[in-house]
């Protein structure tokens, strides 16, 4: 709300926008969240992609070092 300080001479004015701006300050800030959510849950998720995953296949080993060479 916003008044300004009556002086004499002047008309004292009241402007309230409060009803009006309401939808879009919900509508403003649920974005925020929504986009907040979004983040959080790629960060997450990037996260746990890079941990480090054993290896399923086992390396062969020659019992002879000449062999492998």
């Amino acid at each position: 709300m916003l008044h300004f300080i009556p002086q004499s001479g002047i008309a004292s004015t009241v402007v309230d926008f409060t009803r009006e701006f309401s939808p879009l300050l919900v509508g403003l800030v649920s974005l925020l969240w929504v986009s907040v959510g979004v983040i959080v849950y790629l960060a997450i998720q990037d996260y746990l992609s890079q941990k480090v995953k054993p290896e399923t296949g086992a390396i062969p080993v020659s019992p002879d070092q000449r062999e492998a060479a």
